[in-house]
């Protein structure tokens, strides 16, 4: 072998290696991002120094009753719009736990808090998910999450800040409701029936202006300022305005920066967020008390009665009880300084805080009400229009 050829070996067979040698980093870590149990540490200098281009990661919060499944369907309905505009939204096979398809970003919520829930983190799912963060990070691809439980108390903000390290830049989205029709929503995702919170004996579950008291209002506007949480750790913060069509706003707001997703929506109307009538828990209260006093029959079809009663209608202009007191004046607090904060320029104009003040005022007397059941079961009139709209199973 000559000493020219010795020269021209040497650094073809060194190159060849290094060829090798990314190709086995790439192949390795594609491998984990499908589930493969290798759980080798491969350092963060060694992705970033080849990352092919800036990345970004996408976190949406919620929080809770903001039309976060709304999204999570699109996001996983459009998914190959967003491999489109280079978006990447990680599957059950990244984020192993309880949760799956469209709701599956609530795994990374439960164990960024897993201490403080009965149920354990997956032991496969830092692993999964820091390997998998890793590889679309130095692919030069953009990464989508979503979910409400992230509103949650005790969520490990700052671990989460941690672990989006290897991308360049990291936006936070939420969105906003007002605060006293978020409120209401809440009670009646949670009282709603066939909900872990309803009681065989009806009579237990409070009335919507029962519930709103100082206590509840407190615990659930922790939730509802998740954003405000975020703030203190994350410098990208936005936060969107909840309306019917919150997928299209998402997409092509520059939140996302997502051409083809955004087109895609604006495109299809029947995509657009429906808004849901929820069922009348006044009236199923009403209905479930009245049978449990014995002033309906056992055998009475809840759901059909209740339809009934709508349907009639003789109860719209019955007696109601609203918010009042301290429990008004609180819900106003909140209420004023969170459209404050999203809305600055509206209260720039002394005369908007007052339309504001006003279409709340209306809100707290027509809608924070419930109907008095008391008052309704007492009344010979109401009662046998009740017994009429009535509808038994046998």
């Amino acid at each position: 072998m000559t000493k020219t050829f010795k020269r021209w070996l040497v650094p073809t067979l060194a190159l060849l290696a290094i060829i090798a040698y990314q190709n086995n980093i790439e192949s390795f870590l594609r491998k984990r991002t499908i589930g493969n149990k290798l759980h080798h540490f491969v350092s963060r200098r060694v992705l970033n120094t080849e990352k092919m281009r800036s990345t970004l990661a996408v976190i949406h919060i919620g929080p809770h009753k903001t039309a976060s499944t709304t999204l999570q369907k699109a996001f996983l309905r459009d998914r190959s719009f967003l491999e489109k505009d280079n978006f990447y939204a990680l599957s059950d096979e990244e984020m192993p736990g309880q949760y799956k398809q469209h709701k599956v970003g609530a795994n990374l919520a439960h164990c960024l808090r897993y201490e403080h829930t009965e149920i354990p983190c997956d032991p496969e799912f830092w692993p999964r998910i820091t390997s998998t963060i890793e590889y679309i990070s130095w692919k030069g691809k953009n990464l989508l999450l979503s979910s409400e439980e992230l509103d949650q108390p005790h969520v490990d903000v700052s671990r989460l800040k941690h672990i989006l390290a290897p991308f360049d830049n990291v936006r936070i989205v939420a969105v906003h409701r007002s605060f006293y029709e978020w409120l209401p929503s809440v009670y009646f995702e949670l009282y709603r029936p066939g909900s872990m919170h309803r009681s065989k004996e009806e009579e237990a579950y409070p009335s919507l202006v029962e519930w709103l008291n100082e206590e509840n209002i407190s615990e659930y506007k922790y939730l509802y300022t998740a954003a405000d949480r975020f703030r203190d750790v994350f410098d990208d913060v936005v936060v969107l305005n909840m309306n019917d069509d919150i997928v299209s706003q998402f997409y092509c707001l520059n939140q996302l920066e997502a051409p083809a997703s955004c087109q895609n929506s604006l495109g299809n109307k029947h995509l657009k967020t429906s808004n849901n009538k929820g069922h009348n828990l006044d009236y199923d209260r009403l209905v479930n008390i009245a049978i449990f006093r014995n002033a309906l029959p056992h055998n009475v079809d809840i759901a059909a009665t209740v339809g009934n009663i709508e349907k009639l209608g003789f109860l719209v202009d019955s007696p109601k009880d609203c918010i009042g007191g301290e429990v008004r004046k609180i819900m106003w607090s909140v209420t004023f300084h969170s459209e404050k904060n999203q809305y600055p320029h509206l209260f720039e104009n002394p005369s908007n805080s007052v339309g504001i003040k006003k279409l709340f005022d209306h809100v707290a007397k027509t809608q924070l009400c419930s109907i008095n059941v008391n008052a309704i079961l007492s009344d010979p009139r109401l009662m046998e229009q009740l017994r009429a709209a009535a509808v038994t199973t046998d």
